[in-house]
């Protein structure tokens, strides 16, 4: 009985395990690099940042450590516990599946990315996100 249930447990850990890391090391900086990135890019164009090559630099960075520890986690598992590398694997595949879709322009996103980045505004928040919301919003059409 007690066999059974560890049989049980012990992969469903290693899948949310996998739901969990890919869903912050993977995801996230995804987010970043298909929502973020391009937003600052677009406010330093339009001479709206104070500092855009710094908010650009601190963006890649992130996604840079982010995907590290992304490899860095997935290749411990795989060495300290390589049979259940296929579930671990099968939980990230669902955390792809369900966040890829949310990591473009959204208005969390947006939200988001203004209240992080907000200091090194030139103008008002609200006329940043509504050049943010014209330009961006008729991409995802």
């Amino acid at each position: 009985m007690f066999a059974s249930l560890v049989g049980l447990i012990l992969p469903a850990m290693f899948w949310l395990a996998g739901v969990a890391v890919f869903s912050a090391f993977f995801v996230q900086p995804l987010s970043g690099l298909r929502f973020g990135i391009p937003v600052t890019r677009f406010l330093r164009q339009e001479g709206l940042l104070s500092s855009g090559n710094s908010v650009l630099l601190r963006q890649t960075a992130a996604v840079g450590v982010q995907w590290t520890l992304l490899i860095a986690a997935s290749l411990g598992l795989y060495v300290l516990f390589p049979g259940y590398l296929i579930t671990y694997l099968v939980g990230g595949g669902i955390a792809l599946a369900v966040g890829v879709g949310k990591t473009g322009y959204d208005e969390a996103n947006l939200e988001n990315y203004l209240r992080a980045h907000e200091r090194h505004f030139l103008a008002s928040k609200y006329v940043v996100r509504g050049l943010v919301a014209s330009r961006f919003s008729k991409q995802q059409r």
